[in-house]
Parts: C-alpha cells; structure tokens; sequence
C-alpha cells in the first residue's frame, strides 16, 4: 500500500527538486527514530540520519520519551521526503524515509 501510496505522490511530485515537502500533523511516536504522521492518510516516517535504540531496551524507551517530549501530538508540521528514481529508496521497512 505503501509503495502505491508514494507512487502517486512522486506522480504528483512536479517541483523537480528530489524531494517532496507535505504538510502533516504528529498522531503519535513510535519509538526514537519513528513518528506516525497524518496526510490525507496516516504513515509511519522512518527520520533520516537518526539512529535510535530499540524499542524494547530501555535505552530504546528513553529515546522514544526524549522524541515525544520534542514533537507536539496534533502539531501540524511538514515532511520531507527524498525521492530518488526508485521507489525503495524512499521507503524502509514500510515507513516512508524523511524529515520532520
């Protein structure tokens, strides 16, 4: 569903700068390094370049404590999303890859 999903969106994509800039709002945090994000549609965003703990290891609860306290649920915000030429490079483990 996911690839479906960001197919379309890169379909729409036509700022031709590698990326897409969506407007969202926070539903909740996953863990330290995942976020939960409504568009028009809730996705799971994997954030580039942070690398957190698991979530079973109480380091992995810490971090996912310390993202919480830093992203405001039901805070509109955007997202970055990078795409490339291939669909897998935008997407990990179901979760889209971007930025908050």
């Amino acid at each position: 569903m996911n690839k479906f999903i960001l197919g379309f969106l890169l379909a729409l994509n036509q700022s031709g700068t590698g990326e897409l800039n969506l407007p969202a709002r926070i539903v909740r945090v996953h863990d330290g390094d995942t976020v939960t994000v409504e568009f028009k549609f809730e996705a799971n965003i994997r954030l580039l370049n942070c690398y957190a703990p698991e979530l079973k290891t109480d380091a992995g609860k810490e971090s996912q404590k310390f993202l919480e306290q830093k992203l405001d649920k039901n805070k509109d915000v955007f997202v970055k999303i990078p795409v490339g030429s291939k669909l897998n490079k935008s997407l990990s483990l179901s979760r889209f890859l971007g930025e908050i």
